[in-house]
């Protein structure tokens, strides 16, 4: 299983520091995007994806929590994102299908990401043949409490899409994941504690 390091997590005083400190110890980067009214906080933004790009070869995962994801999918998996993912509640059916077929038209992977409360079922049934993968949020897009039922209804998914899981993820819980059916695992506080730690 694949660790994503979180570049939000890094302390913005020292961004390129910490990314350099953590990169031997991930295989990839994740990159939140996160627009103030999806979500209460603003996230990272492309001048610091464009820079990321520049400083590491290792692939970046981009995570669009915006209530508009469309022009900013296509921005970044134009611009070389391995994976975009974004939240599907606040959007249609239609619209999740087209900004799929979007991203992967741009050379992307799309990845449809769903808060912990959202109910898989549905979601798997519709959109598993257009999608390339889900992200399965295990604390809610923003910040916020950790969810354990993710981690257990995580073992009841179907074997044939590609998962990544994010959300208060932790050596004591990345150890659980291992059994589960996931191909990438996002850290961010547990990777990034000790040199913030070191940094204030």
């Amino acid at each position: 299983m694949e660790i994503s390091a979180s570049v939000y997590s890094a302390s913005p005083f020292n961004l390129a520091s910490a990314v350099a400190e953590v990169s031997g110890r991930c295989q990839s980067w994740h990159f939140d995007v996160m627009d103030g009214a999806y979500t209460h906080a603003f996230g990272l933004n492309l001048a610091v994806f464009e820079e990321l790009q520049v400083r590491s070869n290792k692939p970046i995962d981009v995570h669009l929590m915006l209530r508009d994801p469309a022009p900013w999918a296509m921005e970044f998996a134009e611009r070389g994102a391995r994976a975009v993912a974004f939240n599907i509640e606040p959007l249609t059916a239609e619209e999740i299908t087209e900004i799929c077929l979007r991203i992967k038209k741009a050379g992307a992977d799309a990845y449809l990401a769903l808060e912990p409360w959202t109910e898989l079922s549905p979601v798997l049934e519709r959109y598993s043949g257009v999608c390339d993968g889900l992200l399965l949020l295990s604390s809610p897009a923003g910040g916020g409490r950790f969810y354990p039922e993710v981690l257990r209804r995580s073992f009841e998914l179907p074997s044939d899409l590609p998962y990544m899981i994010d959300g208060g993820i932790n050596f004591e819980s990345l150890a659980a994941l291992r059994q589960g059916p996931y191909d990438r695992a996002v850290m961010g506080r547990a990777l990034f504690a000790g040199l913030n730690a070191a940094e204030s």
